[in-house]
């Protein structure tokens, strides 16, 4: 299932105040990462998911570089340089992050053991994935 399918289905937030392309590149001068396909899509299209107690970072044309992804993203790059190639995406509680590389592949970050470790799932796929469990 695509992610536009699942979210016209589904009772999923996003936000009405998007960013649109032209401002991929001033958020990857930003972050200092390039910024994947599928996350820019995400970005344009939703400016940020939410779906029961699940929320998935954003970026929204009233914040814009006060977005919690960018600001996140930031200070997770700040204290962990390990993450200095992906943005957050998702903080699961308790210290545990989700992040995606420029190449849409998602990771986890615990800060508290310092592991980072691949999901093998696209963006995309992370997204319909976490939502599907609740």
């Amino acid at each position: 299932m695509k992610l536009s399918e699942f979210v016209d289905q589904n009772d999923v937030d996003f936000t009405y105040n998007r960013v649109d392309a032209s401002y991929i590149p001033e958020m990857e001068r930003l972050v200092g990462v390039r910024i994947g396909e599928q996350l820019a899509s995400y970005i344009t299209d939703y400016g940020y998911l939410g779906c029961s107690h699940i929320e998935f970072y954003g970026v929204n044309s009233i914040q814009m570089e006060k977005s919690d992804m960018i600001v996140r993203t930031a200070s997770l790059h700040k204290r962990f340089p390990q993450t200095k190639d992906m943005i957050a995406l998702e903080d699961r509680g308790d210290w545990d992050f989700i992040l995606v590389d420029s190449n849409d592949k998602v990771y986890r970050f615990i800060p508290g053991n310092n592991t980072l470790s691949e999901t093998n799932l696209k963006l995309n796929g992370y997204i319909i994935a976490r939502f599907a469990r609740i």
